[in-house]
């Protein structure tokens, strides 16, 4: 286990089975950070993003914690997970996400649910969960909005709206825990 006041860094990153999250961690590790925690739904994703950074630093320390968020007990292995293997947390990316394309006016509530589900609430517990440690680290918090959380477009509603209140969640972060040396900032990815 890593010392808690060490200098080198650990980054938790969720949805690092593809996209963005994958891309990432594959960064991190060429920036120098090789302490990942990695969590994502898709196993063979994960092990991919583990080998391209693998490739990248043979020595990098990499951390798989398979399974949906939004399940019971995951946020909560996740976290215990990475402080078990590394002592610490420096970086939380909130990455994990989704979008329904359906009207507004849909009749059913069904796209509702698991997109706010993802996109907001899991990244309100998992934060919840790391505070205690990025306190110790002075660390910070990345959360993935949406270039849609200001410009929303036709049939992803829920996605904006989800998005919109992730980016205010984080400023509050800052707001609350600022005090505490932790940072908060929002990515928002996306073109018009």
């Amino acid at each position: 286990m890593m010392n808690l006041f060490s200098n080198e860094k650990v980054v938790l990153i969720t949805g690092a089975s593809s996209g963005i999250g994958q891309e990432t961690a594959v960064k991190f590790v060429e920036k120098g950070i090789t302490n990942l925690s990695l969590n994502g739904r898709n196993a063979e994703g994960l092990e991919k993003t583990k080998q391209d950074c693998l490739a990248v630093n043979k020595d990098a320390d990499v951390l798989l914690v398979q399974g949906d968020l939004r399940t019971d007990g995951v946020c909560e292995k996740l976290v215990k997970e990475t402080i078990e293997n590394f002592g610490q947390i420096d970086i939380l990316f909130n990455n994990a996400g989704m979008s329904v394309g359906v009207p507004l006016c849909d009749p059913s509530m069904d796209s509702y649910e698991p997109v706010f589900d993802i996109n907001l609430k899991v990244a309100v517990k998992l934060t919840k969960l790391c505070i205690p440690y990025l306190r110790l680290t002075k660390g910070n918090i990345v959360n993935n909005s949406s270039i849609l959380a200001t410009h929303p477009v036709p049939n992803h509603s829920f996605y904006s709206m989800s998005k919109a209140a992730l980016d205010m969640f984080t400023r509050c972060i800052a707001v609350e825990e600022g005090k505490n040396g932790i940072r908060a900032n929002s990515i928002s990815p996306g073109k018009f």
